[in-house]
């Protein structure tokens, strides 16, 4: 059940968790909501460096491009909830992912997104 006046996103996330999301260079299709991610960062500033920032992060959506490389395409998500229109969000020609995290891996997201270059990786199923 949505929490009352959520908007499409807020009710998809768990309480106290937080929807952020992650720029990557993965093909839209390789990930999906519900799927498992690392994110690391690469900082260039002093001594050039690469650590994980989250381990083990459930995707909660996936932003992108349609298949025929259009902007505009919908958000696929794992609960079966609302379509959203990725291009209205400002995400043409990329795959975003929103991911499920807590207090204290947001803060650790934002400051690698605003100091460095974040990948995301994927390890294998934990069926």
């Amino acid at each position: 059940m949505a929490r009352v006046r959520a908007g499409p996103v807020a009710s998809l996330i768990p309480q106290g968790l937080r929807a952020f999301a992650v720029p990557t260079s993965l093909p839209r299709g390789l990930v999906a909501p519900g799927d498992l991610v690392d994110v690391l960062a690469t900082f260039n500033a002093g001594q050039p460096h690469t650590e994980i920032v989250v381990s083990s992060v459930e995707v909660l959506l996936v932003l992108g491009t349609n298949s025929m490389g259009q902007s505009g395409s919908s958000i696929s998500n794992a609960g079966g909830g609302p379509d959203l229109d990725a291009g209205g969000a400002g995400v043409a020609g990329a795959t975003t992912l929103v991911l499920l995290v807590s207090a204290d891996q947001q803060e650790r997201l934002a400051f690698a997104r605003a100091f460095a270059n974040l990948e995301v990786t994927m390890g294998p199923s934990a069926g």
